[in-house]
């Protein structure tokens, strides 16, 4: 059936909600409130890139966002699920399933190889180990045109290469959210862009939404959206009215 003229697009799912968030560290009668009332939206095939200077509040606030540690007050939904009355051993399950990560380093185990450093997360999500996945590892390196390195452990890749690695273990399971805290600040200006352009393209073909810490700007100006994080404070929520495109 043809779309009638003049219809509302329908908007993208809600991968993340979070709603009036804070976050106090200390106790008794010296507390420290780092997040004040942080307000954010997130929808499938969005990439947002989060800015601030040092000490603005980004790094707890992705920890938050990743349910890596819990908000003072507020509330904050995943997939649509309050996260809030989660047990521990019920979130790490649900973080699993719904939450990819790459950070500044690429974390990898060393003594594992890449194959298997992919198959870490698959197992902790199922339990166990199955057949079919070192197939699933196998077909997710070639995804990041790393089919090669197989075998290979992390001190016989290149720091690109490793990262490349720990991209495709963030998105193996396929989760709605990938979180990205600075994971080009390692790198190089070529395996920043390699690795750039991956997120992206798992956030355009699956529609995987995206969140990048980053103080790079060129990073920045490529995504949809920039949230500038100022004393733990949303400042501003623009839209990238024109994503900067390389030549």
């Amino acid at each position: 059936m043809a779309e009638q003229q003049g219809a509302t697009p329908v908007a993208a799912e809600v991968v993340l909600e979070m709603h009036a968030i804070t976050k106090d560290f200390g106790r008794g009668a010296v507390i420290t409130r780092v997040l004040h009332g942080i307000d954010l939206t997130v929808r499938a095939g969005e990439l947002v890139a989060i800015i601030g200077p040092s000490g603005s509040g980004k790094s707890t606030l992705l920890n938050i966002l990743g349910l890596l540690m819990p908000a003072t007050s507020g509330s904050l939904k995943v997939s649509g699920e309050d996260v809030a009355s989660k047990e521990d051993a019920e979130l790490t399950r649900f973080r699993g399933k719904h939450i990819g990560f790459v950070f500044q380093f690429h974390h990898l185990i060393s003594g594992l190889t890449a194959a298997e450093n992919l198959m870490v997360p698959l197992i902790i999500a199922k339990g166990r180990a199955t057949a079919d996945m070192r197939e699933l590892a196998r077909a997710s390196l070639e995804e990041v045109g790393l089919a090669s390195k197989l075998d290979s452990r992390p001190g016989q890749m290149s720091g690109g290469e490793q990262q490349r690695v720990a991209v495709a273990r963030a998105l193996i399971g396929h989760p709605p959210l990938l979180l990205a805290d600075e994971p080009t600040g390692n790198l190089d200006t070529e395996n920043s862009e390699k690795i750039f352009e991956l997120m992206r393209r798992y956030n355009r073909e699956r529609k995987t939404a995206v969140i990048i810490v980053t103080h790079d700007p060129r990073i920045a100006q490529r995504c949809d959206r920039i949230v500038e994080v100022v004393d733990g404070r949303i400042h501003s929520d623009k839209p990238v009215l024109a994503p900067t495109i390389p030549s």
